[in-house]
C-alpha cells in the first residue's frame, strides 16, 4: 500500500501483516486491529486520524521507524490488551483525545516516546503504562495524570495497597528504649512491645464496663493482625462485654490495629481496651482511653507482600523546658517467623525539643522490606516522661 488511503467514513480493519510508505488517513472512520497483528510503518509516514477510532484489541505490535509522526486529532484511543513500540519510535497524541487503558498495557520500548499534549485525560483501571529504561514520557498542556499517591489507596493500581501507621507514647524516659505504641504510657509503663510467641487466640476486654455491647462506650472492637506469617492480613470484629475477657475467634502471630467500631451514646472508648495474648499473657495491642484506635507505630509484614517505605517521622509532642534531645530509630525484624526479638537498626535520627521538634526521613529510593517482616519506630529519650508520636508509610506489592 503505497500512496494515501482516505476515507470520509470507513472502517479499515486490518488482520494480517501490513507495510506502507506514505500517509494513511481516516476521517470519521476507525482503524480496528485484532487477533495478534503487526502493523509495520517505515520511511518517513505520517499517520493521521480525524473523528476516528482507533481500536487494539488482542495483542498488535506496532512497529514505527525512521522519524514517524502519529497523530490522533479529537479522537479517542482505547487499549484493551497489550500494544508494543520499538526503540526509538514516538507514540503521540495530541489535540483533546482520551487516552484509556482498561485491561491491557501500553509498554513503551527503550529509547521509545509516550507524547500526550494538549488537554487529554490519561486514565489506567485494570492496566499499565510502562516504560523500559531510557524511554520517555511527555505530558504537558493540561493533561490529567493520576497520582500514584491516590491511585494506590483508591484501589486504583491491582496487587498494590497503602498503609499509614502512626503511634504515640507519653512516657520515653531517659536512656530508655521505648517502642511507639500505646502501652508506653504513664499507667501500663511497658517500653518495650512484645510479639506472642506463636499464633494466639486473644482476650479483648475494656477497664470500663461501660464499653459493652449494650452501654455508652464502645459496643464492638475491630481487630487487623496476621494469623500466621504466610498468609495476608485479616480482620474480625469483637462484641465487647466491658470489664470481662471475649476470646477471638482467630488466632494471631501480630494485632496492629484495633479500631472501635460501634458505639453508644459517647464518642469512644471509654476504658483501656487491652487485646491480651493467651497463654503468654503480653498485651500485643491496645486502645486507651477515648482514642478509638491503636496509636502504634508497630506493623507486620506478611510473606506474601513487598513493603516499600517511602518515608518516616517522629515528633515532640510538648516541647520548651531544659534543652534535651531524644533518638529515633526504625527498626526491622526481617525473620518474625523464627525469633520475634531480632530487630536490625535501618535508620537513625535525632529530635531537640527546641528547633527541631519534628523530623521526617525520606527514602530515596523507597526502602524495600521483604516479608516477613515487623517494622517499628523506636525513641530513647533525654530526659524523663516525653510525649513523642511517630510514624510510618508503606507501599505493599504482592509478590
Amino acid at each position: 500500500m503505497i500512496g494515501r488511503l482516505t476515507a470520509a467514513i470507513a472502517v479499515l480493519m486490518i488482520t494480517t501483516g501490513a507495510m506502507a510508505q506514505g500517509w494513511v488517513d481516516v476521517n470519521s472512520g476507525s482503524i480496528g486491529i485484532t487477533n495478534n497483528v503487526a502493523v509495520n510503518v517505515t520511511n518517513a509516514v505520517t499517520s493521521d486520524i480525524n473523528g476516528g477510532t482507533i481500536s487494539v484489541t488482542n495483542t498488535a505490535n506496532v512497529n514505527v521507524t525512521n522519524a514517524v509522526s502519529a497523530n490522533v486529532s479529537g479522537n479517542t484511543v482505547s487499549v484493551t490488551n497489550t500494544v508494543n513500540t520499538a526503540s526509538g519510535n514516538t507514540i503521540a497524541v495530541t489535540n483533546s483525545p482520551a487516552v484509556t487503558v482498561t485491561s491491557g498495557n501500553i509498554t513503551i520500548g527503550n529509547g521509545a516516546t509516550l507524547a500526550v499534549t494538549n488537554t487529554a485525560a490519561v486514565t489506567v483501571t485494570s492496566g499499565s503504562i510502562t516504560t523500559d529504561a531510557g524511554a520517555i514520557r511527555n505530558v504537558t498542556n493540561r493533561v490529567t495524570v493520576i497520582d500514584s499517591f491516590y491511585a494506590i489507596p483508591a484501589g486504583l493500581i491491582p496487587g498494590q495497597s497503602a498503609v499509614n501507621k502512626f503511634g504515640q507514647s507519653d512516657n520515653v524516659d531517659t536512656d530508655t528504649p521505648t517502642d511507639i505504641w500505646d502501652g508506653a504510657n504513664l499507667i501500663t509503663d511497658q517500653a518495650v512491645w512484645i510479639a506472642p510467641s506463636q499464633a494466639r487466640a486473644h482476650n479483648i476486654s475494656s477497664s470500663s464496663v461501660t464499653d459493652s455491647n449494650s452501654a455508652s462506650g464502645a459496643r464492638t472492637m475491630r481487630v487487623f493482625g496476621l494469623t500466621n506469617w504466610a498468609n495476608n492480613e485479616v480482620s474480625e470484629d469483637v462484641t465487647m462485654l466491658g470489664t470481662n475477657v471475649v476470646a477471638t475467634a482467630n488466632s494471631y502471630v501480630i494485632i496492629h490495629r484495633m479500631r472501635v467500631l460501634t458505639k453508644g451514646t459517647n464518642s469512644s472508648n471509654l476504658g483501656q481496651i487491652e487485646a491480651v495474648a493467651q497463654v503468654d499473657n503480653s498485651i500485643t495491642a491496645m486502645v486507651r482511653t477515648n482514642a478509638g484506635q491503636t496509636l502504634m507505630a508497630i506493623y507486620g509484614v506478611p510473606s506474601t507482600k513487598t513493603a516499600y517505605m517511602p518515608s518516616f517521622y517522629a515528633a515532640f509532642n510538648v516541647s520548651g523546658g531544659a534543652t534535651t534531645k531524644t533518638d529515633i530509630d526504625l527498626l526491622v525484624n526481617p525473620e518474625p517467623d523464627v525469633s520475634r526479638e531480632t530487630f536490625l537498626t535501618k535508620n537513625v535520627q535525632g529530635l531537640m525539643n527546641t528547633g527541631s521538634s519534628h523530623l521526617q526521613h525520606w527514602f530515596k529510593p523507597y526502602f524495600k522490606i521483604a516479608g516477613p517482616a515487623i517494622i517499628k519506630v523506636r525513641a530513647t529519650g533525654g530526659a524523663a516522661d516525653q510525649d513523642v508520636s511517630a510514624g510510618f508509610d508503606l507501599i505493599l506489592v504482592d509478590n
